[in-house]
């Protein structure tokens, strides 16, 4: 399994809010993301990065089979991985260091769906922002109507692509109908979600993709 990097970009205020973002990138490169989110004027923010990520291992949250050569099978060990996130994490709260406002998870693809399955999992992050979240999961939208949030959310954010669906393969081709059906039913519950439909497909603009979405969460 792949060892995971951690990069903290910290704010000068102890109290301002976390981000705990599970990148895309297996590289501390995220001078353009900070500028993107910078440019829609939030908040001072604590960003802990995870990089250089086992995806197929440590972000599913159960075993699947692979579905195209290259992607998959997946192991199923997102529960053991946000147990050390969790860990990590708490250690600097709990040491006095940070004293966060709020706290926040934040992923894309793979990593986004993380994000999302993080809030039934554990009660230590207040939001999420899962874009262009890999919804197509099997049995995901399944797991999502038979189980609660560990508690409420305050903010929840969600995007897709508008060619992400526009694939060949029979099992990706549903993202644009699952993510549409989990946020529909957030929404039913009454749960304060956001969705975007970005421009392009699945690896269109993924920073800025990344920036919208965390700044909906730090948004005041």
């Amino acid at each position: 399994m792949a060892l995971v990097d951690t990069f903290v970009h910290m704010a000068s205020d102890p109290n301002a809010p976390i981000v705990v973002y599970i990148s895309h990138s297996d590289e501390d490169d995220l001078f353009s993301l900070r500028c993107d989110i910078c440019s829609y004027k939030v908040p001072d923010y604590t960003m802990i990065t995870k990089n250089n990520v086992d995806w197929n291992a440590q972000l599913s949250p159960w075993r699947a089979e692979q579905i195209v050569k290259g992607v998959g099978p997946f192991l199923g060990k997102a529960d053991s991985f946000l147990e050390e996130l969790q860990s990590e994490v708490l250690q600097e709260v709990v040491s006095g260091r940070l004293t966060p406002s709020a706290m926040y998870i934040a992923g894309y693809s793979l990593s986004g769906l993380f994000a999302l399955y993080a809030l039934y999992k554990t009660d230590i992050f207040d939001g999420a922002a899962c874009c262009s979240g890999s919804l197509w999961y099997p049995g995901f939208v399944d797991y999502v109507k038979a189980n609660e949030f560990k508690r409420i959310p305050s903010k929840l954010y969600m995007s897709l692509g508008d060619q992400e669906s526009k694939v060949k393969n029979p099992v990706f081709s549903t993202v644009e109908d699952r993510t549409m059906e989990v946020y529909e039913f957030y929404k039913t519950k009454g749960i304060n979600s956001h969705f975007d439909l970005n421009a392009g497909n699945h690896m269109t603009d993924v920073d800025k993709r990344m920036a919208k979405g965390i700044a909906y969460l730090l948004s005041e």
